[in-house]
Parts: C-alpha cells; structure tokens; sequence
C-alpha cells in the first residue's frame, strides 16, 4: 500500500512539474510574441512603417476606437481595460497625431465622446491589414488542424487567464457575512 501511496505523489509530483514546464514555455513563448525580435521587427513592419508612427498602446486603442462610431471616455476605458486617467492619456496621443477627436455630447454636456477621425479609420484599416498578412503568412507552415487548434487553444488561454486573474483579484469575503 505504500508503494502505491509513493507511485502516487511521485506521478503527482511529475504531473505538477510538466505542468510548471508547460507553463514556463507558455510564458517565455507569450513575452517572445510581446517583445522578441519578432514583435521589434512586427512592430516595424506592421504598425510604424509611415507616419504617423505608433506605438503598441496607440495601436490597440486605434484598434478599439474604430469598432463604435463613438464612445464615452468611460465606455472606453472599460472596454480598453485600462483606468479612466490613462485612457484620456492614450486618446490624447491619438488626438495628436490627428487620428482621434474629442467632443462634447450634444445631449448631455457633462459626457465627452471620443471619435476616430478618418485618417484614424484608414490608419487602423491599414495596420489591421498589415498585421493580418503578417500572421497569416506564419499561418501558412501550419496544416489547417493545426491553424484550427491553435486558435482554439489560444481562444481557451485567453478566457482562462480572465477567470484566474479575476479570480485573484476579487475582493475576498470575510466569513461571517460581513
């Protein structure tokens, strides 16, 4: 019985170490895509080739700026994940390349609406176009299964890490119901 008791917490610990391991490869993986050679050279390619030249910030709040003819600063910031303060910072940014406009809603004067102006809209639709033929041609030394998997398991990655870190981030109640 000890035998197997041992066998067990030494498969345990196996399990527990592949699973370190994988993690490990997953994470130096996720910070090679952030900031390896590739994403220095992706970036260049990409994103900054012609003015205005942008940063990873600008391109992601480009990103989300043109889905929505407009939005609050507190719509945007929401959906940006970011706090309001810096979400004024990034839209300032694109103000000042003329990419972006701010403006007083007309029907409540307390709101400001953040738009995309159309050199913003052409810039994002010329980035995102870029940047697709970028992933699509690493794309193509997959087979088609491997594409499908790869999203899929990415899609997974993705809402797992929201559920651990929001789960980490909660607020914990007290026992006792206070």
């Amino acid at each position: 019985m000890s035998h197997a008791r041992d066998l067990g917490h030494l498969e345990a610990s196996l399990q527990h170490s592949e699973l370190h391991d994988d993690a490990q490869r997953v994470a130096l993986a996720w910070r090679s895509l952030r900031r390896g050679s590739a994403a220095r050279k992706m970036r260049a390619l990409a994103w900054a080739p012609d003015p205005p030249q942008l940063e990873m910030g600008q391109i992601d709040s480009l990103d989300l700026l043109v889905r929505h003819r407009s939005w609050t600063m507190c719509e945007f910031a929401t959906a940006l994940g970011i706090d309001p303060s810096t979400a004024t910072r990034a839209i300032g940014r694109l103000i000042d390349v003329g990419l972006a406009d701010r403006h007083t809603s007309e029907t409540d004067k307390r709101v400001t609406l953040v738009t995309a102006t159309p050199l913003g809209r052409e810039t994002q639709r010329r980035v995102a176009t870029r940047r697709l033929g970028v992933v699509v041609e690493a794309l193509e030394t997959f087979t088609t299964e491997e594409r499908h998997t790869l999203a899929d398991l990415l899609d997974r990655l993705v809402a797992s890490l929201d559920e651990v870190v929001d789960r980490r981030t909660r607020p914990q109640s007290r026992a006792g119901g206070d």
